[in-house]
């Protein structure tokens, strides 16, 4: 499983390093190893990796605005510097139908926080569109101090922890890794080799995962819907500071 193949190389990708580069400067200057959800669906974005339709916001006021322009239903997540398992305190709301639910999801989620002293780091919620799709998958990378970076990929959502049905390469994949991943869906294949042009441009990044990807029931673009990204923060600043 482990082996490197020497096939055909990925193709280099037009990509904005630049503000892949901004995003990271900016969370080792705040003595941060790992990017809020926002931040981290900026670094796909910057790499030509699919997000839903999305946007940031600091209090209920702007998520109502928001909503209105993406469209009901929505989902909220909450955007943290200081905490990655959303899921776990309550941070994702999902099916909101309109304004009033919003509000009180909004206003139910802080009270939460600040019940469980959790609301240092707070950076406000993401609404983001509900894709539609019975296919969710997982995929991103780890470091591993042995191999070096190991992309993985397979079933995602609630299901990464009870079937495991993941796949590991080595990064730099070759055209031939990634398809050999997703046995041959194409579009998901591009975006896993922009994942791997990803972490070989940013090696400081540890540990990378796209859960869910949905496969749109309408086109079949893989949509990444939540991102988190792990960092090595000194060797981000070394690095960075040579760039």
């Amino acid at each position: 499983m482990w082996r490197k193949r020497t096939d055909t190389p990925a193709p280099r990708y037009s990509v904005d390093t630049e503000a892949v580069e901004a995003v990271f400067k900016q969370a080792a200057a705040d003595n941060r190893e790992q990017l809020t959800t926002g931040e981290s669906l900026q670094v796909l974005t910057a790499y030509g990796i699919r997000v839903c339709r999305d946007g940031e916001a600091k209090d209920a006021d702007e998520a109502v605005a928001l909503a209105d322009k993406i469209g009901y239903p929505v989902v909220m997540k909450l955007n943290s510097k200081k905490i990655s398992h959303k899921t776990d305190i309550g941070g994702v709301r999902v099916g909101i139908k309109d304004a009033a639910q919003l509000r009180t999801e909004f206003a139910d989620l802080v009270t939460k926080l600040t019940e469980k002293g959790l609301m240092d780091g707070f950076e406000g919620v993401i609404i983001q569109e509900m894709v539609k799709s019975d296919r969710e998958m997982v995929c991103g990378c780890a470091k591993d101090p042995q191999y070096g970076q190991m992309m993985m990929f397979g079933l995602g959502g609630v299901f990464v922890e009870v079937m495991k049905d993941v796949t590991f390469r080595l990064a730099p994949l070759t055209v031939e890794d990634a398809s050999d991943m997703i046995h041959s869906v194409k579009k998901v294949e591009e975006t896993l080799l922009r994942l791997s042009q990803l972490v070989e441009d940013f090696a400081f990044i540890d540990e990378l995962d796209i859960n869910p990807l949905m496969i749109s029931d309408k086109d079949g673009e893989p949509i990444a819907v939540d991102g988190r990204i792990k960092f090595n923060a000194t060797e981000a600043l070394v690095a960075l500071s040579i760039a």
